[in-house]
Protein backbone atom coordinates (compact mmCIF):
# COMPACT_ATOMS: atom_id res chain seq x y z
CA UNK A 1 0.00 0.00 0.00
CA UNK A 2 1.23 3.43 -0.71
CA UNK A 3 2.39 5.15 2.45
CA UNK A 4 0.38 7.53 4.11
CA UNK A 5 1.35 9.09 6.86
CA UNK A 6 -1.32 11.10 8.93
CA UNK A 7 0.19 11.52 12.00
CA UNK A 8 -1.71 13.30 15.64
CA UNK A 9 -0.95 15.26 18.42
CA UNK A 10 -0.69 12.99 21.65
CA UNK A 11 0.73 12.67 24.95
CA UNK A 12 3.19 10.70 26.25
CA UNK A 13 3.53 9.79 29.84
CA UNK A 14 6.90 8.24 31.59
CA UNK A 15 6.91 5.99 34.74
CA UNK A 16 5.20 3.28 36.28
CA UNK A 17 1.84 4.15 37.06
CA UNK A 18 1.86 3.60 40.76
CA UNK A 19 5.54 4.66 41.64
CA UNK A 20 5.42 7.74 44.09
CA UNK A 21 6.34 10.59 44.00
CA UNK A 22 7.08 9.71 40.31
CA UNK A 23 3.42 9.17 39.69
CA UNK A 24 1.91 10.68 42.45
CA UNK A 25 1.98 13.75 40.85
CA UNK A 26 0.28 12.34 38.03
CA UNK A 27 -1.34 15.09 36.18
CA UNK A 28 -1.63 18.08 38.54
CA UNK A 29 -1.41 19.29 36.29
CA UNK A 30 -3.64 19.10 33.53
CA UNK A 31 -4.41 21.83 35.23
CA UNK A 32 -1.72 23.48 33.74
CA UNK A 33 -3.77 23.51 30.06
CA UNK A 34 -5.35 26.44 29.10
CA UNK A 35 -9.09 27.56 29.37
CA UNK A 36 -11.42 27.48 26.52
CA UNK A 37 -12.73 31.47 25.93
CA UNK A 38 -16.47 30.87 26.42
CA UNK A 39 -16.56 33.12 23.13
CA UNK A 40 -14.90 30.45 21.39
CA UNK A 41 -18.72 28.22 20.56
CA UNK A 42 -17.39 25.26 19.54
CA UNK A 43 -14.13 23.82 20.79
CA UNK A 44 -12.42 20.96 18.41
CA UNK A 45 -10.20 19.14 18.29
CA UNK A 46 -8.13 20.90 15.35
CA UNK A 47 -7.91 24.53 15.14
CA UNK A 48 -7.45 28.05 16.55
CA UNK A 49 -8.63 28.77 19.93
CA UNK A 50 -8.56 31.87 21.99
CA UNK A 51 -7.75 31.10 25.61
CA UNK A 52 -7.48 32.41 28.84
CA UNK A 53 -5.18 32.35 31.53
CA UNK A 54 -5.87 33.81 35.28
CA UNK A 55 -3.86 36.58 36.48
CA UNK A 56 -3.05 37.42 40.12
CA UNK A 57 -5.83 39.81 40.42
CA UNK A 58 -8.61 37.17 39.20
CA UNK A 59 -9.02 38.84 35.61
CA UNK A 60 -8.99 37.63 32.80
CA UNK A 61 -5.50 38.09 30.06
CA UNK A 62 -6.27 36.41 26.80
CA UNK A 63 -4.05 34.81 24.66
CA UNK A 64 -4.22 33.13 21.29
CA UNK A 65 -2.81 29.38 21.71
CA UNK A 66 -3.39 27.39 18.76
CA UNK A 67 -4.85 24.03 20.36
CA UNK A 68 -3.52 20.98 18.00
CA UNK A 69 -5.89 18.12 18.30
CA UNK A 70 -5.10 15.49 20.75
CA UNK A 71 -2.54 17.65 22.21
CA UNK A 72 -2.99 16.21 25.99
CA UNK A 73 -0.15 17.66 28.38
CA UNK A 74 1.08 15.77 30.74
CA UNK A 75 2.64 17.67 34.05
CA UNK A 76 4.59 15.76 37.07
CA UNK A 77 5.58 17.37 39.62
CA UNK A 78 7.64 15.81 42.25
CA UNK A 79 7.83 15.99 45.82
CA UNK A 80 10.37 16.19 47.93
CA UNK A 81 11.35 13.40 50.46
CA UNK A 82 8.21 12.81 52.39
CA UNK A 83 6.80 16.89 52.35
CA UNK A 84 3.38 16.81 52.81
CA UNK A 85 0.92 19.01 50.66
CA UNK A 86 0.77 22.21 51.70
CA UNK A 87 -1.11 25.43 50.21
CA UNK A 88 -1.71 28.91 51.43
CA UNK A 89 -5.06 29.89 49.97
CA UNK A 90 -3.98 33.26 49.51
CA UNK A 91 -1.83 32.19 46.53
CA UNK A 92 -5.34 31.27 44.62
CA UNK A 93 -7.89 34.05 43.66
CA UNK A 94 -10.10 32.68 41.02
CA UNK A 95 -11.04 28.59 39.98
CA UNK A 96 -8.59 26.81 37.48
CA UNK A 97 -10.63 24.86 34.23
CA UNK A 98 -8.82 22.70 32.62
CA UNK A 99 -9.53 20.14 29.79
CA UNK A 100 -7.23 17.18 29.25
CA UNK A 101 -6.86 14.27 27.37
CA UNK A 102 -7.29 10.68 29.32
CA UNK A 103 -6.21 7.42 28.27
CA UNK A 104 -6.62 5.23 31.47
CA UNK A 105 -5.78 4.78 34.82
CA UNK A 106 -2.04 6.46 34.46
CA UNK A 107 -3.33 9.89 33.65
CA UNK A 108 -6.56 9.90 35.28
CA UNK A 109 -4.89 12.08 38.15
CA UNK A 110 -6.75 9.50 40.14
CA UNK A 111 -3.87 9.25 43.60
CA UNK A 112 -4.69 7.30 46.75
CA UNK A 113 -2.27 9.77 48.36
CA UNK A 114 -4.83 12.65 47.56
CA UNK A 115 -7.46 13.16 50.40
CA UNK A 116 -10.96 12.58 48.57
CA UNK A 117 -14.27 14.02 50.13
CA UNK A 118 -15.97 11.85 47.34
CA UNK A 119 -14.89 9.41 44.44
CA UNK A 120 -18.94 8.02 42.37
CA UNK A 121 -19.05 5.82 39.69
CA UNK A 122 -22.36 7.36 38.41
CA UNK A 123 -25.28 4.87 38.57
CA UNK A 124 -22.81 1.99 38.31
CA UNK A 125 -23.30 -1.53 39.18
CA UNK A 126 -20.13 -2.34 41.31
CA UNK A 127 -17.59 -0.16 42.76
CA UNK A 128 -13.93 0.12 41.08
CA UNK A 129 -10.56 0.67 42.58
CA UNK A 130 -8.83 3.27 40.40
CA UNK A 131 -4.79 3.59 41.75
CA UNK A 132 -5.97 2.64 45.08
CA UNK A 133 -8.87 4.46 45.56
CA UNK A 134 -12.18 3.52 45.34
CA UNK A 135 -15.29 4.57 43.14
CA UNK A 136 -18.06 4.15 44.97
CA UNK A 137 -21.22 2.77 42.79
CA UNK A 138 -23.60 5.18 43.54
CA UNK A 139 -27.65 4.01 42.10
CA UNK A 140 -29.16 7.01 43.59
CA UNK A 141 -28.88 11.00 43.46
CA UNK A 142 -26.50 11.51 47.10
CA UNK A 143 -24.21 10.39 48.56
CA UNK A 144 -21.66 11.52 51.31
CA UNK A 145 -20.23 14.48 50.34
CA UNK A 146 -22.00 15.27 46.89
CA UNK A 147 -25.81 15.26 45.14
CA UNK A 148 -26.96 16.07 42.04
CA UNK A 149 -29.32 19.23 42.67
CA UNK A 150 -30.60 19.22 38.87
CA UNK A 151 -31.22 17.14 36.30
CA UNK A 152 -29.25 14.30 35.52
CA UNK A 153 -32.15 12.04 36.10
CA UNK A 154 -32.20 9.65 32.96
CA UNK A 155 -30.30 6.83 33.26
CA UNK A 156 -28.30 4.36 30.77
CA UNK A 157 -26.26 1.39 30.58
CA UNK A 158 -23.38 3.04 28.64
CA UNK A 159 -21.26 1.68 25.89
CA UNK A 160 -17.69 -0.10 26.69
CA UNK A 161 -15.25 2.82 26.77
CA UNK A 162 -12.01 3.32 24.38
CA UNK A 163 -10.74 4.20 27.67
CA UNK A 164 -7.96 1.61 29.06
CA UNK A 165 -7.87 0.79 32.59
CA UNK A 166 -9.96 0.20 36.17
CA UNK A 167 -11.20 4.80 35.02
CA UNK A 168 -12.29 2.84 31.37
CA UNK A 169 -14.50 0.80 33.72
CA UNK A 170 -16.28 3.74 35.41
CA UNK A 171 -16.89 5.29 32.11
CA UNK A 172 -18.41 1.85 30.96
CA UNK A 173 -20.63 1.03 33.93
CA UNK A 174 -23.12 3.56 33.10
CA UNK A 175 -24.17 6.84 33.18
CA UNK A 176 -27.04 9.48 33.66
CA UNK A 177 -27.71 12.35 31.40
CA UNK A 178 -30.13 14.53 30.15
CA UNK A 179 -31.69 18.44 31.17
CA UNK A 180 -30.54 21.91 30.49
CA UNK A 181 -29.21 23.10 32.98
CA UNK A 182 -27.58 20.39 34.30
CA UNK A 183 -26.44 20.77 38.36
CA UNK A 184 -23.87 18.56 40.86
CA UNK A 185 -23.48 20.04 44.35
CA UNK A 186 -19.94 19.23 46.58
CA UNK A 187 -21.36 18.86 50.15
CA UNK A 188 -19.23 18.95 53.70
CA UNK A 189 -16.44 20.98 52.15
CA UNK A 190 -14.32 23.18 54.48
CA UNK A 191 -14.43 26.91 53.49
CA UNK A 192 -11.19 28.59 52.95
CA UNK A 193 -10.12 25.16 51.73
CA UNK A 194 -8.83 24.42 48.14
CA UNK A 195 -10.17 21.81 46.16
CA UNK A 196 -10.03 20.00 42.97
CA UNK A 197 -12.88 18.49 41.24
CA UNK A 198 -12.93 16.03 38.40
CA UNK A 199 -15.73 15.04 35.99
CA UNK A 200 -14.02 11.98 33.79
CA UNK A 201 -15.54 12.08 30.25
CA UNK A 202 -15.83 9.94 27.08
CA UNK A 203 -16.97 10.69 23.87
CA UNK A 204 -20.16 9.06 22.87
CA UNK A 205 -19.64 9.08 18.82
CA UNK A 206 -16.91 10.15 16.46
CA UNK A 207 -17.19 13.49 15.79
CA UNK A 208 -20.04 14.70 17.91
CA UNK A 209 -20.65 17.78 19.05
CA UNK A 210 -21.68 17.85 22.74
CA UNK A 211 -20.39 21.39 24.12
CA UNK A 212 -21.16 23.02 27.29
CA UNK A 213 -20.74 25.94 29.67
CA UNK A 214 -19.17 24.69 33.02
CA UNK A 215 -19.32 27.18 35.99
CA UNK A 216 -19.55 26.87 39.79
CA UNK A 217 -21.19 29.38 42.28
CA UNK A 218 -17.82 30.04 44.17
CA UNK A 219 -16.30 32.26 41.89
CA UNK A 220 -17.53 33.86 38.23
CA UNK A 221 -14.91 31.69 36.50
CA UNK A 222 -16.11 29.20 33.78
CA UNK A 223 -14.91 26.62 30.90
CA UNK A 224 -16.91 26.16 27.49
CA UNK A 225 -15.65 22.36 26.97
CA UNK A 226 -17.29 19.52 24.12
CA UNK A 227 -17.54 16.44 26.04
CA UNK A 228 -16.29 14.74 22.53
CA UNK A 229 -13.66 16.77 21.99
CA UNK A 230 -11.13 13.43 21.53
CA UNK A 231 -13.14 11.49 19.61
CA UNK A 232 -11.16 10.59 17.33
CA UNK A 233 -8.01 9.27 19.61
CA UNK A 234 -7.49 6.09 19.81
CA UNK A 235 -8.42 6.30 23.52
CA UNK A 236 -11.47 8.64 23.47
CA UNK A 237 -11.47 9.61 27.17
CA UNK A 238 -11.80 13.89 28.28
CA UNK A 239 -10.56 15.11 32.02
CA UNK A 240 -12.51 18.45 32.84
CA UNK A 241 -10.99 19.44 36.35
CA UNK A 242 -11.33 22.77 38.64
CA UNK A 243 -9.08 24.04 41.20
CA UNK A 244 -11.31 26.51 43.64
CA UNK A 245 -11.84 27.83 47.11
CA UNK A 246 -14.96 26.53 48.82
CA UNK A 247 -16.57 29.86 49.84
CA UNK A 248 -19.12 28.31 51.86
CA UNK A 249 -20.00 24.01 52.96
CA UNK A 250 -21.66 23.44 49.71
CA UNK A 251 -20.40 24.53 46.25
CA UNK A 252 -22.63 24.10 42.91
CA UNK A 253 -21.51 23.02 39.50
CA UNK A 254 -23.57 23.83 36.92
CA UNK A 255 -22.65 22.12 32.97
CA UNK A 256 -25.16 24.47 30.49
CA UNK A 257 -25.33 22.72 27.61
CA UNK A 258 -24.95 24.44 24.42
CA UNK A 259 -26.34 22.36 22.18
CA UNK A 260 -29.72 19.85 21.72
CA UNK A 261 -27.46 17.23 23.32
CA UNK A 262 -26.74 17.26 27.13
CA UNK A 263 -23.54 16.03 28.94
CA UNK A 264 -23.52 12.29 30.30
CA UNK A 265 -22.18 11.88 33.84
CA UNK A 266 -20.10 9.08 34.08
CA UNK A 267 -17.97 9.54 37.25
CA UNK A 268 -16.38 11.96 39.39
CA UNK A 269 -14.72 12.74 42.21
CA UNK A 270 -13.56 16.18 44.87
CA UNK A 271 -10.14 15.91 46.70
CA UNK A 272 -8.31 18.54 48.36
CA UNK A 273 -6.03 20.28 46.20
CA UNK A 274 -2.12 19.14 47.47
CA UNK A 275 0.06 22.12 46.20
CA UNK A 276 0.32 25.40 43.53
CA UNK A 277 2.53 24.71 40.48
CA UNK A 278 3.45 26.78 37.69
CA UNK A 279 1.61 26.28 34.30
CA UNK A 280 3.62 25.92 31.11
CA UNK A 281 2.17 26.18 27.76
CA UNK A 282 2.78 25.97 24.67
CA UNK A 283 1.76 27.50 21.19
CA UNK A 284 2.84 25.82 18.00
CA UNK A 285 1.38 28.05 16.09
CA UNK A 286 4.87 27.47 14.33
CA UNK A 287 5.47 23.51 15.01
CA UNK A 288 9.14 24.61 14.45
CA UNK A 289 9.70 26.92 16.67
CA UNK A 290 7.16 26.81 19.55
CA UNK A 291 6.67 29.21 22.18
CA UNK A 292 6.60 28.63 25.86
CA UNK A 293 5.04 30.75 28.47
CA UNK A 294 5.69 29.81 31.72
CA UNK A 295 3.10 31.19 34.51
CA UNK A 296 3.36 31.14 38.56
CA UNK A 297 0.75 32.08 40.64
CA UNK A 298 3.03 33.76 43.02
CA UNK A 299 6.48 35.65 42.31
CA UNK A 300 9.52 34.11 41.75
CA UNK A 301 13.20 35.08 42.18
CA UNK A 302 16.46 33.33 41.18
CA UNK A 303 15.39 31.77 37.93
CA UNK A 304 17.69 31.42 34.92
CA UNK A 305 17.66 30.10 31.20
CA UNK A 306 20.01 27.95 33.28
CA UNK A 307 17.08 26.59 35.55
CA UNK A 308 15.07 24.73 32.57
CA UNK A 309 16.32 21.66 31.55
CA UNK A 310 15.22 20.44 28.04
CA UNK A 311 15.55 16.86 26.35
CA UNK A 312 15.33 16.27 22.36
CA UNK A 313 14.71 20.00 21.46
CA UNK A 314 16.72 23.37 22.20
CA UNK A 315 15.81 26.51 24.05
CA UNK A 316 16.49 29.81 22.95
CA UNK A 317 15.16 33.70 23.76
CA UNK A 318 14.29 33.26 27.37
CA UNK A 319 12.88 36.56 28.48
CA UNK A 320 11.60 37.30 32.16
CA UNK A 321 8.39 39.04 31.29
CA UNK A 322 7.20 40.22 35.03
CA UNK A 323 8.44 37.72 38.07
CA UNK A 324 5.84 35.65 37.46
CA UNK A 325 6.01 35.05 33.98
CA UNK A 326 9.14 33.89 31.43
CA UNK A 327 8.96 33.18 27.88
CA UNK A 328 11.10 31.10 25.80
CA UNK A 329 11.39 29.43 22.49
CA UNK A 330 11.52 25.31 21.83
CA UNK A 331 12.62 23.88 18.27
CA UNK A 332 11.89 20.13 18.29
CA UNK A 333 14.88 17.79 17.66
CA UNK A 334 12.96 16.34 14.85
CA UNK A 335 9.31 15.65 13.62
CA UNK A 336 8.51 12.83 15.15
CA UNK A 337 9.85 13.03 18.80
CA UNK A 338 9.05 12.85 22.92
CA UNK A 339 10.29 16.29 24.00
CA UNK A 340 10.42 17.53 27.70
CA UNK A 341 10.94 20.24 29.59
CA UNK A 342 12.13 20.08 33.58
CA UNK A 343 12.96 22.58 36.20
CA UNK A 344 14.77 21.01 39.22
CA UNK A 345 13.76 21.28 42.57
CA UNK A 346 14.93 24.14 44.69
CA UNK A 347 16.52 25.61 41.42
CA UNK A 348 14.61 29.11 42.66
CA UNK A 349 12.17 30.86 45.39
CA UNK A 350 8.04 30.63 44.83
CA UNK A 351 7.03 33.02 47.21
CA UNK A 352 8.67 31.97 50.31
CA UNK A 353 9.43 28.30 49.91
CA UNK A 354 11.49 26.71 47.43
CA UNK A 355 9.88 25.14 44.04
CA UNK A 356 9.25 21.54 43.52
CA UNK A 357 10.80 19.69 40.69
CA UNK A 358 8.02 19.46 37.64
CA UNK A 359 8.96 17.96 34.31
CA UNK A 360 5.99 18.00 31.00
CA UNK A 361 6.81 16.11 27.92
CA UNK A 362 5.28 16.76 24.64
CA UNK A 363 4.77 14.04 22.02
CA UNK A 364 5.54 16.20 18.58
CA UNK A 365 4.14 15.66 15.21
CA UNK A 366 3.83 17.25 12.15
CA UNK A 367 1.03 16.27 9.83
CA UNK A 368 2.22 14.70 6.73
CA UNK A 369 1.16 12.89 3.69
CA UNK A 370 4.34 11.43 1.80
CA UNK A 371 3.17 9.35 -1.29
CA UNK A 372 5.75 6.61 -1.51
CA UNK A 373 5.46 3.44 -3.65
CA UNK A 374 5.22 0.02 -2.59
CA UNK A 375 5.64 -3.08 -3.99
CA UNK A 376 3.44 -6.25 -3.76
CA UNK A 377 6.19 -8.01 -2.20
CA UNK A 378 5.85 -5.30 0.88
CA UNK A 379 2.35 -7.40 1.72
CA UNK A 380 3.82 -11.05 1.85
CA UNK A 381 6.98 -9.78 3.88
CA UNK A 382 4.70 -7.94 6.38
CA UNK A 383 1.06 -8.11 5.79
CA UNK A 384 1.77 -12.03 6.19
CA UNK A 385 -0.79 -12.30 2.77
CA UNK A 386 -1.36 -10.36 -0.23
CA UNK A 387 -4.72 -8.50 -1.10
CA UNK A 388 -7.56 -9.73 -3.46
CA UNK A 389 -7.48 -6.67 -5.32
CA UNK A 390 -5.41 -3.45 -5.17
CA UNK A 391 -6.53 0.03 -6.89
CA UNK A 392 -3.26 2.57 -6.67
CA UNK A 393 -4.11 5.87 -8.53
CA UNK A 394 -0.91 6.81 -7.68
CA UNK A 395 0.51 4.37 -10.29
CA UNK A 396 0.28 5.68 -13.43
CA UNK A 397 1.08 3.04 -15.54
CA UNK A 398 -2.28 1.69 -13.93
CA UNK A 399 -4.31 3.71 -15.20
CA UNK A 400 -5.65 4.43 -19.12
CA UNK A 401 -7.77 7.19 -19.99
CA UNK A 402 -8.40 10.78 -17.81
CA UNK A 403 -12.33 11.64 -18.74
CA UNK A 404 -13.45 9.14 -18.12
CA UNK A 405 -11.23 6.59 -16.70
CA UNK A 406 -12.00 3.45 -18.78
CA UNK A 407 -9.32 0.98 -17.00
CA UNK A 408 -7.52 0.77 -13.54
CA UNK A 409 -5.15 -2.45 -13.18
CA UNK A 410 -5.36 -4.28 -9.99
CA UNK A 411 -1.95 -4.34 -8.56
CA UNK A 412 -2.65 -7.51 -6.18
CA UNK A 413 -1.23 -10.02 -8.98
CA UNK A 414 -4.86 -11.59 -9.67
CA UNK A 415 -5.50 -9.50 -12.59
CA UNK A 416 -8.94 -8.56 -11.26
CA UNK A 417 -8.74 -4.63 -13.22
CA UNK A 418 -11.27 -2.70 -12.85
CA UNK A 419 -12.71 -1.10 -16.36
CA UNK A 420 -15.77 1.16 -17.76
CA UNK A 421 -18.58 0.46 -15.87
CA UNK A 422 -21.04 3.62 -15.85
CA UNK A 423 -21.00 7.41 -15.81
CA UNK A 424 -17.40 8.99 -16.49
CA UNK A 425 -15.15 8.46 -13.39
CA UNK A 426 -12.55 10.88 -14.02
CA UNK A 427 -8.55 11.11 -13.31
CA UNK A 428 -7.63 13.85 -11.42
CA UNK A 429 -3.44 14.54 -11.23
CA UNK A 430 -3.38 16.95 -8.48
CA UNK A 431 -6.18 17.26 -6.32
CA UNK A 432 -5.36 13.79 -4.12
CA UNK A 433 -3.57 13.29 -0.84
CA UNK A 434 -0.32 15.33 -0.89
CA UNK A 435 -0.62 16.85 -4.13
CA UNK A 436 -1.53 13.60 -5.81
CA UNK A 437 -3.80 12.17 -7.83
CA UNK A 438 -7.20 10.46 -7.46
CA UNK A 439 -9.81 8.84 -9.20
CA UNK A 440 -13.14 10.98 -9.44
CA UNK A 441 -16.70 9.44 -8.59
CA UNK A 442 -19.65 11.68 -9.54
CA UNK A 443 -23.32 11.15 -8.76
CA UNK A 444 -24.00 14.18 -11.22
CA UNK A 445 -24.72 13.06 -14.58
CA UNK A 446 -24.87 9.30 -14.25
CA UNK A 447 -23.81 6.90 -11.86
CA UNK A 448 -19.49 7.04 -12.37
CA UNK A 449 -18.33 3.49 -11.50
CA UNK A 450 -16.11 1.17 -12.68
CA UNK A 451 -16.68 -2.96 -12.98
CA UNK A 452 -13.88 -5.29 -11.13
CA UNK A 453 -13.88 -7.92 -13.17
CA UNK A 454 -11.50 -11.50 -13.02
CA UNK A 455 -11.89 -14.41 -10.78
CA UNK A 456 -14.74 -14.14 -8.10
CA UNK A 457 -13.53 -13.30 -4.67
CA UNK A 458 -14.82 -12.22 -1.47
CA UNK A 459 -13.20 -8.64 -0.02
CA UNK A 460 -13.75 -8.43 4.09
CA UNK A 461 -11.23 -6.51 5.59
CA UNK A 462 -11.05 -2.94 3.09
CA UNK A 463 -8.43 -0.52 3.61
CA UNK A 464 -9.31 3.17 1.48
CA UNK A 465 -7.70 6.01 0.90
CA UNK A 466 -10.44 8.71 0.17
CA UNK A 467 -12.69 11.26 0.80
CA UNK A 468 -16.30 12.43 0.68
CA UNK A 469 -16.14 15.43 -2.62
CA UNK A 470 -18.90 16.92 -1.17
CA UNK A 471 -17.73 20.27 0.76
CA UNK A 472 -20.21 20.71 3.34
CA UNK A 473 -18.37 17.35 5.34
CA UNK A 474 -20.88 14.45 4.85
CA UNK A 475 -21.61 12.24 1.93
CA UNK A 476 -24.04 13.20 -1.10
CA UNK A 477 -26.10 9.91 -1.09
CA UNK A 478 -26.05 6.45 0.12
CA UNK A 479 -22.64 4.71 -1.35
CA UNK A 480 -19.56 3.07 -1.01
CA UNK A 481 -15.74 3.13 -2.34
CA UNK A 482 -15.97 -0.95 -3.00
CA UNK A 483 -18.70 -2.94 -3.33
CA UNK A 484 -20.45 -5.73 -4.58
CA UNK A 485 -24.04 -6.45 -6.56
CA UNK A 486 -25.53 -9.35 -4.77
CA UNK A 487 -27.46 -7.71 -2.02
CA UNK A 488 -26.70 -6.04 1.21
CA UNK A 489 -25.13 -8.57 3.29
CA UNK A 490 -21.10 -8.46 3.60
CA UNK A 491 -21.49 -4.71 1.77
CA UNK A 492 -22.03 -1.18 3.41
CA UNK A 493 -23.72 2.05 2.63
CA UNK A 494 -22.63 5.02 3.45
CA UNK A 495 -25.75 7.37 4.67
CA UNK A 496 -27.49 9.51 2.37
CA UNK A 497 -26.63 13.38 3.73
CA UNK A 498 -24.67 12.26 6.93
CA UNK A 499 -21.09 11.66 8.13
CA UNK A 500 -21.85 7.61 9.43
CA UNK A 501 -23.17 4.39 8.16
CA UNK A 502 -26.55 2.85 6.64
CA UNK A 503 -28.25 1.39 9.95
CA UNK A 504 -29.72 -1.47 7.14
CA UNK A 505 -25.94 -3.10 7.00
CA UNK A 506 -23.70 -1.60 9.47
CA UNK A 507 -20.12 -2.97 9.05
CA UNK A 508 -18.72 -5.31 11.61
CA UNK A 509 -16.11 -2.60 12.77
CA UNK A 510 -14.06 0.15 10.86
CA UNK A 511 -11.32 2.50 11.89
CA UNK A 512 -10.57 6.17 10.73
CA UNK A 513 -6.83 6.68 10.61
CA UNK A 514 -5.81 4.42 12.87
CA UNK A 515 -7.52 5.88 15.79
CA UNK A 516 -9.53 3.25 17.53
CA UNK A 517 -10.78 0.30 16.30
CA UNK A 518 -14.86 0.57 16.87
CA UNK A 519 -16.58 -3.17 16.34
CA UNK A 520 -20.46 -3.91 17.44
CA UNK A 521 -22.61 -1.37 18.14
CA UNK A 522 -19.87 1.44 18.05
CA UNK A 523 -18.90 0.64 14.65
CA UNK A 524 -21.90 3.23 13.61
CA UNK A 525 -20.16 6.41 15.10
CA UNK A 526 -19.76 9.17 13.40
CA UNK A 527 -17.04 9.48 10.98
CA UNK A 528 -14.77 12.75 11.38
CA UNK A 529 -14.42 15.74 8.82
CA UNK A 530 -15.46 12.94 5.75
CA UNK A 531 -14.24 15.89 3.22
CA UNK A 532 -10.56 15.61 4.08
CA UNK A 533 -8.51 12.53 2.60
CA UNK A 534 -8.43 9.93 5.54
CA UNK A 535 -7.48 6.08 5.83
CA UNK A 536 -10.49 4.42 6.41
CA UNK A 537 -10.53 0.39 7.22
CA UNK A 538 -13.61 -1.18 7.21
CA UNK A 539 -14.39 -5.11 7.87
CA UNK A 540 -17.58 -5.92 6.62
CA UNK A 541 -19.86 -8.38 8.10
CA UNK A 542 -20.62 -12.33 7.74
CA UNK A 543 -24.44 -11.56 5.60
CA UNK A 544 -23.12 -12.90 2.63
CA UNK A 545 -19.14 -14.30 2.63
CA UNK A 546 -19.31 -16.27 -0.89
CA UNK A 547 -17.16 -15.20 -4.10
CA UNK A 548 -18.47 -13.18 -5.97
CA UNK A 549 -17.52 -11.87 -9.54
CA UNK A 550 -19.81 -8.45 -9.40
CA UNK A 551 -17.56 -6.23 -7.20
CA UNK A 552 -17.60 -2.56 -8.08
CA UNK A 553 -15.25 0.71 -7.37
CA UNK A 554 -17.82 3.57 -6.70
CA UNK A 555 -21.22 1.66 -6.90
CA UNK A 556 -22.38 -0.84 -4.59
CA UNK A 557 -25.98 -3.41 -4.41
CA UNK A 558 -26.79 -2.09 -8.45
CA UNK A 559 -28.16 1.25 -6.89
CA UNK A 560 -25.83 3.57 -4.86
CA UNK A 561 -23.36 5.89 -5.88
CA UNK A 562 -21.80 9.02 -3.81
CA UNK A 563 -19.27 11.33 -5.09
CA UNK A 564 -15.83 10.50 -3.45
CA UNK A 565 -12.34 11.01 -4.24
CA UNK A 566 -10.36 7.64 -4.55
CA UNK A 567 -6.60 7.39 -3.73
CA UNK A 568 -6.25 3.73 -3.54
CA UNK A 569 -8.04 0.63 -2.41
CA UNK A 570 -6.90 -2.24 -0.96
CA UNK A 571 -9.19 -5.25 0.45
CA UNK A 572 -8.31 -9.08 2.30
CA UNK A 573 -10.12 -11.99 2.28
CA UNK A 574 -9.96 -12.24 5.81
CA UNK A 575 -9.80 -9.82 9.03
CA UNK A 576 -5.98 -8.62 9.12
CA UNK A 577 -4.04 -9.74 12.54
CA UNK A 578 -2.89 -7.16 14.42
CA UNK A 579 0.89 -7.03 13.52
CA UNK A 580 0.15 -7.25 10.08
CA UNK A 581 -3.42 -4.25 10.19
CA UNK A 582 -0.10 -1.82 12.06
CA UNK A 583 2.62 -2.68 9.56
CA UNK A 584 0.08 -2.07 6.85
Amino acid sequence: MREYKILTHSFTSTGPPNSFPDYCMFALIRLLNPKINPEHPVPRPLGDGSVVLSNNSGTASRSAIKRMGGLCLLVKAFLLGSALFTLSTSHLNAATWTVTHLTGDSDSGVSSELVYTCAVNVHGTEDKVVNGVTFKAESGTSGEGWEISQNFQAQHNGQTSTVGGKIGEVLSNRMRYNGDPQKLKMTGLTPGETYVFTIYNQAWSEGETRTAILSLDATDETITANQGEFSTMAQDGQLVQCVYVADDTDVEFTVDPQTIATWHLYGFSNAVFPRLVPTLNLDNTNPAEQLATLEWKVDTTDFTVEDISVVKATISDFQVISPRKQTFKLTPASNNTIFSVSIEAGSLKVGDEDNDAFTRSFRHYVPTFDNTATPLSFFTDNVGKTPVVWFDAGDADTITGSAPVTRWQDKSGNERHAESGGGAPSLNLTSGPGGGPVIEIRRAGGDDYLSIGGSPFFAKDHYYVFRSANSANKFDYFGAVLGHQSGRGSNYLFENGRVNFHGNQVPEGRQQNGSAYYSGSNANRELLNVNEFMILRIVVNNGSTGSKSNYRIGKVDNSFCASLDIAEVVAFDSVLPDLGRQKL
